[in-house]
């Protein structure tokens, strides 16, 4: 038996062996040991062993419409077969949180960070700390992040009004007393300012409110990251981060 022939009999082992262990098909097993080694440029028995220590046991139904999704966007950016590696440093957490997503919106965002971190022609750098901000984000605060592509260029500088959110940002300031949007969307945007996202209006007593808000660069850049290229620009916009 030549060498290639028994690190083929080997990785057919293991897999078998991962499928008998955690009680699923082999087949599915197989696709998703593929899945990995495809998407961190790594060999099948390495994707075997991340596979069987850290993904296998997830919730299987949110890990197939997980990868469905991926590939999909993988082969709409014309990719498939010609990514990027993505670093093991992104790729595991990215894998870990986007399998165990029951949100379906938010797993959609997981599958596009992923694209994006796998796209040679995206030119903004996927952060680590992408992942730990998209952990800590609920379905509320994407839509509130993804109204931010829906803000004209001149004003993706300036104070955005919130009172019409979850709908809208609105561009100019209103006439008479300020105005909120509900509970709900309030502790949203408290949420994203905790995360570096927007920044609020800090008032002369120091308490910071939300009437009004104001993007980060970082809050421009995650979402982007987050989003089909079509949104894709260079240009640095948001205010320079806070903290």
């Amino acid at each position: 038996m030549t060498g290639e022939e028994n690190e083929v009999t080997e990785v057919s082992k293991a897999i078998q062996e991962t499928a008998k262990a955690s009680g699923k098909a082999i087949d599915a097993v197989s696709s998703l040991c593929k899945f990995v080694a495809g998407i961190t440029f790594g060999s099948i028995t390495q994707a075997i062993g991340i596979v069987e220590d850290k993904l296998i046991y997830m919730r299987w139904e949110r890990q197939v419409r997980f990868i469905k999704k991926a590939e999909a966007l993988l082969e709409e950016l014309g990719l498939s077969g010609k990514q990027r590696p993505v670093p093991m440093s992104i790729a595991i957490p990215l894998l870990q949180s986007a399998f165990i997503e029951e949100d379906d919106e938010l797993q959609d965002l997981w599958a596009q960070l992923l694209a994006n971190a796998a796209n040679k022609s995206y030119k903004r750098e996927i952060r680590r700390a992408y992942i730990s901000i998209l952990q800590d984000l609920t379905s509320l605060d994407a839509q509130i992040m993804q109204k931010l592509l829906m803000v004209p260029e001149k004003y993706q500088n300036k104070h955005l009004f919130t009172y019409k959110l979850p709908d809208e940002f609105v561009f100019e300031k209103p006439a008479g007393e300020r105005r909120f949007p509900d509970q709900a969307v309030l502790i949203s945007l408290a949420n994203l300012a905790r995360l570096g996202l927007i920044a609020g209006t800090m008032l002369i007593s120091g308490e910071i409110i939300f009437n009004e808000i104001l993007p980060t660069r970082l809050g421009y850049d995650f979402i982007l990251a987050c989003t089909h290229g079509q949104y894709e620009t260079t240009q640095p916009i948001g205010a320079p981060d806070r903290r």
